[in-house]
Formats: C-alpha cells, sequence, structure tokens
C-alpha cells in the first residue's frame, strides 16, 4: 500500500537502514501534503521505499511502523500485538515490561481487539 510521500535528503536514510524507527524532520527534503496523523510512505533521496509509518508534526517527523510497503490498517495492529503476546508466552523472564508484569495477560487478546475497534472507529468518523 502506497500513502502520502516523504522523501528524504541526501544520506537520511542511514539510521533507517539500521531499522532506527524515526525520521527526524530536518532529514526530510519534500513532502507531499500531509497533516498530523497521516500514514506516510517514506522514500530515500533515489526513490527507494524504506517503509511506511505514521506522521506527526515535531521533531520527530515519522514514527516508522513498518519497514516495507505493508499495508497498516487494524489487521496490522493486531498481527503486531498477537505477536509480541506469543512471544511474552514463551520467553517469561525478569526483564518483562511493567504491562507483562501488572496484567493480565489473559485479556490482551481481547484488549487488543478493543483498541483496534476503537482506532478504527476513530479513523473512519
Amino acid at each position: 500500500m502506497i500513502y502520502k510521500r516523504v522523501i528524504l535528503k541526501r544520506g537520511k536514510e542511514e539510521s533507517l537502514k539500521r531499522f532506527h524507527p524515526w525520521v527526524f524532520s530536518g532529514a526530510i527534503a519534500r513532502m507531499d501534503k500531509v497533516e498530523e496523523g497521516d500514514l506516510v510512505t517514506v522514500y530515500d533521496h533515489e526513490g527507494n521505499l524504506i517503509g511506511n509509518g505514521h506522521f506527526q508534526i515535531g521533531s520527530i517527523a515519522v514514527r516508522i511502523l513498518s519497514f516495507d510497503d505493508t499495508e497498516i490498517d487494524a489487521n496490522f495492529f493486531l498481527r503486531r500485538l498477537s505477536e509480541a503476546f506469543k512471544m511474552r508466552q514463551v520467553k517469561e523472564t525478569k526483564w518483562q515490561s511493567a504491562f507483562c508484569r501488572t496484567s493480565n495477560p489473559a485479556i490482551w487478546p481481547e484488549l487488543s481487539k478493543h483498541l483496534i475497534t476503537s482506532w478504527v472507529k476513530m479513523e473512519s468518523a
């Protein structure tokens, strides 16, 4: 899926190639007309796709959600939350996040469905 375009300045894609998920506002050469909250596709200065992300006004202009052309929709978030949940079921360590330690894992699937449903309703409003 291709969203509104964000084109980076030469050399500003290096951290993204190492999977750093932030695009700073100073790294952007040009972009389509975007509004806060828009999903965007980020390209290097030669037009090579870097990934899809979420645009925000500020020093961190884009937060990369996927380092490919994956569609960002409710299923994307459900899949990511499900993968994170499965990983935590398999690998329980003392280094779990505060959320993992203080919540009941049995409710995560239902909670994630509720969060995604709320997000989809907001987006379609």
